[in-house]
């Protein structure tokens, strides 16, 4: 399945301060999200870093993947602001804004059967 690939590139203090200058991340697919709902045990603190672990495709260029580990070698060594600014990207990918949530809502329309 072909799909787009985000890159984003570290601000330059935070790129210096990690050592990561970009990371790229991918839109995740039901079926992606329900792996790392799986991985998360139920515990809500861990679903919220496995979701955009499961998302990271890359830093500095170097693809990575969960099925030869190199994914969670990543995050665990990662600096907590690359693992910061990562979270926030995937949250823009997959959060809709707030106009648009307000928008969804107010469409609502009620049926009495």
């Amino acid at each position: 399945m072909s799909r787009a690939k985000f890159t984003y590139t570290l601000p330059p203090a935070a790129a210096k301060a990690t050592d990561i200058s970009s990371v790229m991340l991918v839109e995740l697919t039901a079926g992606e999200e329900m792996m790392a709902t799986k991985r998360a045990h139920n515990d809500p603190i861990r679903l919220a870093w496995e979701l955009p672990k499961e998302s990271l495709r890359a830093v500095n260029g170097v693809e990575m993947t969960s099925a030869d580990g190199s994914r969670d070698k990543m995050w665990e060594s990662m600096h907590p602001k690359a693992r910061s600014f990562v979270m926030r990207a995937y949250n823009k990918l997959h959060n809709p804004e707030e106009p648009d949530i307000e928008l969804f809502l107010a469409s609502q329309l009620a049926e009495v059967s």
